[in-house]
Order: C-alpha cells, then sequence, then structure tokens
C-alpha cells in the first residue's frame, strides 16, 4: 500500500520533485538510447552468450561437478546432517541478530517516550494521504498573531464562542 501511494503521488506529481527528475532521467535515457546501435549489441551479446556458455559447461560438469557427486548412501546422509547443521547455525545467528535489532529499536523508543512523553510524533517524509486535499475558492488563511489574543482564542475556540477559524 505504501509503494503504491508513492507510485500514485509520483504519477499525480503530487510529488513534483520527484516526477521531474523521473521524467527528466527518462528523457536523458531515451535520447542515448537513440544513439546506440542495437542490431550490433544484440548480434556479439548472443555470440558471447552461445560460445561462453555453450560447449564449455560439458567440460565444467567433467572438471568441477563430478568430483562432488555423492556415490554411497552414507555419503548423502552424512551430507545431509552436515547441511543441517549449518542451516540450523546460520539460522540461529539470524534470529538472534534480528531479537537483538528488536530490542535495540524498543529500547531507542522507550527512551524517546521517556525524554519527550506524548510530543513524539512520526512525520511522513513524503505525502501518502489517502485522498488530495485541495483547498477551495473561498478559503482563506490569515497568519497568528501574538498580539490577537493567541491564548484567549485557543481557549474560545475550544469552548466554541469564536467566529473565527483556526
Amino acid at each position: 500500500l505504501f509503494y503504491l501511494r508513492i507510485t500514485s503521488n509520483v504519477i499525480t506529481w503530487e510529488e513534483s520533485y520527484i516526477s521531474f527528475f523521473c521524467t527528466l532521467v527518462f528523457a536523458v535515457l531515451s535520447f542515448v538510447t537513440l544513439l546506440i546501435p542495437w542490431k550490433w549489441v544484440i548480434l556479439w551479446t548472443s555470440r558471447f552468450v552461445v560460445y561462453s556458455i555453450g560447449p564449455w559447461m560439458k567440460y565444467v560438469d567433467i572438471k568441477y561437478v563430478k568430483p562432488f557427486e555423492l556415490s554411497k548412501k552414507d555419503d548423502l546422509e552424512d551430507f545431509e546432517k552436515t547441511v543441517r547443521e549449518n542451516l540450523r547455525i546460520a539460522n540461529k545467528t539470524i534470529t538472534t541478530e534480528a531479537r537483538l535489532e528488536r530490542e535495540k529499536a524498543v529500547k531507542i523508543r522507550d527512551m524517546k517516550k521517556k525524554h519527550f512523553g506524548k510530543c513524539v510524533v512520526k512525520v511522513p517524509k513524503m505525502n501518502l494521504a489517502r485522498y488530495r486535499d485541495t483547498a477551495l475558492p473561498e478559503s482563506s488563511a490569515t497568519p497568528y498573531s501574538h498580539s490577537r489574543g493567541g491564548a484567549s482564542l485557543w481557549k474560545r475556540a475550544r469552548e466554541g464562542t469564536v467566529d473565527e477559524h483556526i
């Protein structure tokens, strides 16, 4: 959902900086690809793939793969045991690291909460709103001024006895 909203915002130019740079990059790439001789590139790429991968793979099979093939059933069981043990150890280290990272994140979050109280807020870096906020033609805004009695204005607004919108 996150990436879908970002993509939607870029396509509709809500995130104008990202949209501009995407358009610029694609325009430059389109002009660069006009200059590439595609027939020659495709011809030599296909030749390289056929000559480098084709007949030489038999040599790779004989030289490198054959020695590792297991011939006995006991060898296969030992191999499975070692693979399972290695996977268990790798899984244990990965889960331990993930647990430590989670604990560290919880500690940092709790310290922020202790330090800043209810003032901790996650501020989004991009506009990820579900719906667009477009101002109506008849709406207006006025700068906030302490000289107009800001604290009392807020108090009156909470009580519902003010005509102005805050």
